[in-house]
C-alpha cells in the first residue's frame, strides 16, 4: 500500500503519538521524553488500543534531518531505525553525512547529496542501495524548529568537552559555544549538534548527539516539564513529513514506549575511515563490515557457535558479498588500496593463461604493498578464462582489497575456512585480457 505524504496531525488525541515517534526516531530526544511520558500516556494507551492493528515487524525506517542554506537543502543526520515488536527491540545504524556512495543517475558522491539531487525519493533508493535492505518508511524532520522547541521546554544541560568555534556566514552557521557545563538554549543546542569541524568530523558530532540524548533524558524527566508536553507536540509536528500512515504511527508509538522501559535499542555508526579524494573529503566505509553490523546492530542477530559452525569448507561469495566487492569497486575505483590493510599477506601467483609473465606482471603490481609471494608458478592446467581469488581464510576484507586493486570480479572469488593453511590468497591470472591491460596501465 502505497501512502501520500503528509504533515502529522495536531488533533490532541494523537500529541503523544506524534511525540513519541518524532523524538524517538529522530534520536536526538528519545529516551527522555517516552519514559517521562509513561505515566501520563496510560489512558492514551487505552484509546490506542481501539484503532487497528498493522503489523510494523520487521519494518526499516529512513529518518533525517534537513540542512537548509540560501542555496540548497541537503540530509544533515542520517540513520535507519529497525522496528521489531515481536522482539520487543530497536536498532539504529547511522550513516554519516559524508559517507562516499554511489548514487543512482548521479554518480559517486557524498550520501547528503541525494536529498538535494533528487528530493526523498532518491535518498530513499541511495540509502537502500547502499545497505542491501529495503526501506519501507521515511520520517523528515525539519531541523530548523527543533531551536524553538528547545527554547521552549528553557534549554538543555549539558557538558560542552572542548570550545566549539566555527563561522560560515553564506551558509548561514555561526557556532561559538565555550568549554563547561552550562544551559544550552535553542540556537546553540541546535549549533551543539550540527558542529563537525573537528578532528573527529561526522564521528564526533555523532558522538555530541549522543551526549544530547542523555541530557534531554534528564531534562524532560523534570516534572515541571511533563505538564507541558501536549503544547509542545503541536508545535514539533509542523516539523515532521512523513509517508507512515496513522494506523502504523500508533503502533510505532507503543512500541517505542515499551522498548524505552526496557532500554532495548541498539545504536552504531556506519564503519570506515576520513580519506581525500581529489581534494575532497569523504568518510569511506568499510564494505566488509557493513552487513555484519546490519545483522548484529540493526536487526539484532547474534553470532553464535552454532552459526559459525553451519559456514561450509568451501564455498563461492553470498550475493550480499559480492554486492559488497562490486560497491567496493565503483566506490573505491580512483582510489589506491591501503598498504595497511594487504602487508604481509602471503599470496601465491599461478599462471593460468599459458602466456609468458602473466604471474610476474601480478606480482609486480603488489610489490608497493609488501605482499610476500612464497611461490609463483604455472596453474594445473591453461584455459582459465577469467582470473581467480582464492581466499583460503574467509578475510573478506583483505579479499575486497586485492579484488579491487585487481579488477577482479566477485563472481571469481572462492573462500575456504582453512586457518592452518600457510598461504592467505591464491591468484590464478586467467584470460581475461581486460585484467592485464588495467595491470599495465597503473605501473605505466
Amino acid at each position: 500500500m502505497i501512502y501520500g505524504q503528509f504533515k502529522f496531525p495536531k488533533h490532541r488525541l494523537l500529541w503523544g503519538l506524534a511525540w513519541c515517534i518524532s523524538a524517538g526516531l529522530t534520536g536526538l530526544i528519545v529516551g527522555g521524553l517516552i519514559v517521562g511520558m509513561a505515566s501520563q500516556l496510560v489512558v492514551i494507551e487505552q484509546l490506542l488500543s481501539w484503532m487497528p492493528k498493522q503489523s510494523i515487524h520487521g519494518t526499516n525506517i529512513l529518518v533525517f534531518g534537513i540542512d537548509r542554506n540560501h542555496y540548497s537543502q541537503r540530509s544533515d543526520s542520517i540513520m535507519i531505525v529497525h522496528v521489531d515488536p515481536i522482539r520487543n527491540r530497536t536498532g539504529v545504524i547511522s550513516i554519516p553525512r559524508d559517507t562516499r556512495v554511489q548514487i543512482p543517475d548521479v554518480g559517486i558522491s557524498k550520501i547528503n547529496h541525494a536529498y538535494a539531487r533528487g528530493g526523498t525519493d532518491l535518498l530513499q533508493q541511495t540509502v537502500s542501495n547502499f545497505l542491501n535492505i529495503p526501506i519501507h518508511h521515511y520520517i523528515q524532520v525539519d531541523s530548523t524548529k527543533l531551536a524553538e522547541l528547545i527554547d521552549r521546554i528553557g534549554g538543555i544541560e549539558i557538558t560542552v568537552d572542548t570550545d566549539l568555534l566555527y563561522s560560515d556566514l553564506a551558509g548561514g552557521l555561526d557556532i561559538n559555544i565555550k568549554q563547561g557545563t552550562q544551559v544550552l538554549m535553542g540556537h546553540d543546542a541546535v549549533s551543539y549538534l550540527r558542529f563537525r569541524q573537528d578532528a573527529n568530523g561526522d564521528i564526533g558530532r555523532i558522538g555530541r548527539q549522543q551526549a544530547f540524548v542523555r541530557a534531554g533524558i534528564r531534562q524532560f524527566l523534570k516534572p515541571a516539564q511533563l505538564l507541558r508536553v501536549p503544547s509542545l507536540i503541536a508545535q514539533l509536528g509542523d516539523a515532521i513529513t512523513t509517508d507512515l500512515p496513522v494506523s502504523t504511527m500508533t503502533r510505532l508509538a507503543m512500541h517505542f514506549l515499551s522498548v524505552a522501559k526496557t532500554k532495548a535499542i541498539e545504536t552504531a555508526v556506519i564503519p570506515g575511515a576520513v580519506v581525500l579524494v581529489d581534494g575532497v573529503s569523504y568518510w569511506r566505509p568499510d564494505f566488509a563490515a557493513i552487513d555484519h553490523m546490519i545483522e548484529q546492530t540493526l536487526f539484532g542477530f547474534k553470532e553464535t557457535p552454532s552459526n559459525r559452525a553451519s559456514i561450509p569448507n568451501r564455498r563461492t561469495l553470498t550475493s550480499k558479498e559480492m554486492s559488497r566487492v562490486y560497491q567496493n569497486q565503483v566506490v573505491n575505483e580512483t582510489d589506491t588500496a591501503d598498504p595497511k590493510v594487504l602487508a604481509g599477506l602471503r599470496v601465491e601467483i599461478l599462471n593460468g593463461n599459458g602466456l609468458a609473465g602473466s604471474a610476474a606482471d601480478v606480482s609486480t603490481q603488489l610489490q608497493d604493498y609488501h605482499v610476500y609471494i612464497p611461490n609463483m608458478d604455472n596453474a594445473a592446467h591453461f584455459n582459465y578464462p577469467e582470473t581467480l581469488l582464492v581466499d583460503w581464510k574467509g578475510n573478506l576484507t583483505k579479499a575486497m582489497a586485492l579484488a579491487t586493486e585487481l579488477h577482479i570480479s566477485a563472481d571469481n572469488i572462492i573462500v575456504y575456512d582453512r586457518p592452518n593453511k600457510p598461504l592467505d590468497f591464491t591468484i590464478v591470472v586467467g584470460h581475461d585480457q581486460g585484467f592485464y591491460n588495467h595491470a599495465n596501465d597503473s605501473r605505466n
